[in-house]
């Protein structure tokens, strides 16, 4: 140990088991929350019958106290308990109620956890090296056979609750027919209507509406606040009974308090509802699966802690965040919080980012604020009227192109904005107008409808004046930026750029629909491998109006393509030579990624599925569904595939359908975006 001061106390934090491909190089200002962040294990290598081919456990520990290891009094041996990377589940009755009727009535006297090989089931005495639950060492595999299995939890008296005992691996959401991971709860009635009866009650992790997914780092609260039978006879009959989320038996609040992401020593934990947020340039929340307040420029970050209060520290006090308020004290079973208000626009033409040090006790964790600079895609939603607008800011662009936008030297004097193309398959067409504000720095935007159509594409671009002109155009100006402009009347889940949820906690959330789409026969907006600018489908023989066919020449260099968003270039390359990498695998390429804020292109190692059920519309999966136009089949650019479920995208490192899809970059191929928003997993 490298002691830092005399009399300096030191806590160490232990790792163990961690996949090779893990590299731990902790700093001074590492948190416990960033090392807890990579401790993960490859669920895939666990399906096996023998005991040669699987990994153990990632776990941690932390010691209970500082030492200061350089006295002479210093522990030459100390123990300390290992944790591993799973959903912590506490049980109890009236949680939180010390005078509870129900609470005396019923006495919970075991909580069984089952678990089906697709689960994982937590390790117990009988899997260890040694005896007892604290062992540090998992030694056996799940199971294989196919039959659910179980591990009983004692409940200590006055049999009321369990807590910080139940710690379970990740597992599917169950079905109507097929379980995953659910509780079996042994209930002892000491007075009231079954009083001297035994009861078995079987609890389903579901929200009310649908059955939930445990997800590691997560904490499930089952709290039984009302008891409506006697219950099963016994355990047998309540493991035969099908997966429930009526709550016919108990009534379970707070199955899931919306924590998400906690991290625990050996006598507290600290959990919030989500550790990264996400604003966009103008101060919006972006995000369908955040809750906000009915401000949009602000975010209620939920909080519980068992250490009893907290404090939230806003690193650097950036000018244009605020938190309210920055400490607290915990009411036993409510959550707490505070408030995260964005207070001024972002016109530095790129994302900035603040952390929020969350503590409490001897635990912290680090929560990330986001504000984007921009992007170039952006999406009109149609409320009420026949008109929607957006802005968009000119910084983005004089940032992408290496200005300041603080002091820009580019000459904005005789700048424009116009719309360069739009599309729609409604009968009455959306039409898009496109303004620059007199001072230059936005782009309004607006979409017209009759009332009743509102989906379109649209390309906006940013001119100069300068006389020059771009391919194929009779306008006396350059294009100095471009942006692709999506509009909808969306409204909850049915918005094509919300996230597909998938029954799978592991699998990173891809946009519902590829970029661009709506309504069966209209198929999205097609991209050239690396390029920024969408192109409308062909469906008739033709190019569509304003769009040139035009071959790479020997002057297509990258400024000179930007500056000819309309123009579908030919041949294997559209530039002059082989394109390079221009979409980044697994972060957002912020001035070459087309997908709006809140996403990216998807790397082809992402963890994402691009078959989807055959159950889901085509508006959610984005197939063909048996249609047949979409192919530039002249040219074989455009491509679109009719038979099966599989469909080619563009991915940052290629296509997703390899066999079936030209990878050439002249190519035209939809793009699937996936979340940039940190997801809790």
């Amino acid at each position: 140990l490298s002691i830092q001061k005399t009399a300096d106390k030191q806590r160490l934090v232990l790792v163990a088991n961690l996949p090779e491909s893990v590299t731990l190089s902790p700093t001074a200002t590492t948190t416990v929350a960033d090392l807890f962040n990579d401790i993960s294990f490859d669920a895939s290598l666990w399906q096996t019958a023998s005991t040669g081919s699987y990994p153990r456990f990632p776990m941690w520990g932390q010691m209970k106290q500082g030492y200061d290891f350089s006295a002479t009094s210093a522990p030459t041996e100390i123990n300390v308990n290992m944790f591993r990377t799973m959903a912590k589940v506490d049980v109890g009755v009236d949680m939180g109620d010390a005078s509870s009727t129900l609470a005396a009535a019923f006495k919970i006297k075991e909580v069984s956890v089952y678990a089906k090989p697709a689960s994982y089931l937590t390790p117990h005495g009988n899997y260890m090296t040694g005896t007892g639950i604290d062992q540090d060492v998992f030694t056996e595999p799940r199971p294989v056979s196919g039959a659910i299995a179980s591990h009983t939890y004692a409940v200590a008296s006055p049999y009321k609750e369990i807590l910080r005992t139940i710690y379970i691996p990740e597992s599917e959401a169950s079905t109507s027919s097929v379980p995953q991971t659910y509780l079996i709860i042994k209930g002892e009635w000491t007075s009231g209507e079954w009083n001297g009866k035994t009861g078995y009650y079987r609890v389903d992790f579901a929200d009310g509406s649908s059955f939930i997914p445990i997800v590691r780092n997560h904490a499930y609260r089952i709290n039984i606040t009302k008891v409506n039978t006697a219950g099963y006879a016994s355990e047998t009959e309540a493991e035969s009974a099908a997966p429930d989320i009526t709550g016919k038996d108990l009534v379970v609040e707070g199955m899931n308090d919306n924590i998400n992401d906690i991290v625990y020593n050996e006598t507290d934990w600290l959990g919030v509802n989500v550790s990264s947020v996400l604003f966009d340039w103008d101060k919006m929340l972006v995000g369908n699966a955040m809750a906000s307040t009915a401000d949009k420029n602000k975010f209620a970050l939920q909080l519980y802690t068992t250490y009893g209060s907290w404090t939230a520290t806003l690193e650097g006090s950036p000018s244009w965040l605020k938190i309210t308020p920055a400490s607290g004290t915990q009411t036993p079973d409510v959550l707490s919080g505070f408030e995260i208000e964005v207070l001024s626009e972002n016109l530095t033409g790129t994302e900035r980012q603040a952390t929020i040090t969350l503590r409490s006790g001897m635990l912290s964790m680090p929560i990330t604020v986001r504000q984007s600079g921009g992007a170039n895609s952006h999406l009109i939603r149609f409320a009420t009227g026949a008109s929607a607008e957006i802005r968009i800011p000119v910084s983005f662009a004089l940032k992408a192109l290496g200005d300041n936008p603080a002091s820009p030297t580019t000459d904005l004097s005789k700048a424009t904005a116009r719309v360069l193309w739009y599309e729609t398959k409604e009968s009455t067409p959306v039409t898009f107008t496109a303004e620059l504000s007199l001072d230059k720095k936005y782009i309004t935007v607006t979409a017209a409808s009759n009332g009743t159509q509102f989906n379109g594409n649209a390309v906006i671009a940013l001119m100069d004046g300068s006389g020059i002109g771009w391919v194929g155009s009779d306008n006396p100006a350059n294009v100095l930026w471009s942006w692709h402009v999506w509009s909808m009347k969306g409204s909850g889940t049915t918005d094509p750029d919300v996230d597909i949820n998938f029954h799978n906690p592991n699998k990173d959330r891809l946009m519902r629909t590829v970029l661009g789409k709506y309504g069966t026969a209209q198929k999205g907006m097609f991209y050239q491998w690396g390029r920024k600018d969408p192109f409308p489908q062909y469906t008739t023989g033709v190019a569509p109006r304003s769009i040139v066919i035009d071959a790479a020449g020997s002057n297509n260099t990258e400024t000179y393509v930007r500056q000819n968003p309309t123009v579908f270039y030919t041949g294997s390359h559209w530039l002059t030579s082989a394109v390079p990498a221009r979409w980044t695998a697994g972060s957002k390429a912020e001035y070459n990624d087309p997908c709006p804020t809140g996403w990216r292109v998807p790397a082809g190692t992402d963890n994402y599925e691009w078959t989807l059920p055959v159950a889901i519309s085509h508006f959610q999966n984005g197939i063909l569904d048996g249609s047949t136009d979409g192919a530039w089949a002249s040219s074989g650019h455009y491509l679109w595939i009719t038979s099966g479920t599989n469909y080619p995208y563009w991915t940052a490192t290629g296509n997703t359908v390899t066999a079936a899809m030209s990878t050439n970059t002249t190519t035209g191929a939809n793009i699937r975006c996936v979340k940039d928003i940190k997801l809790v997993k």
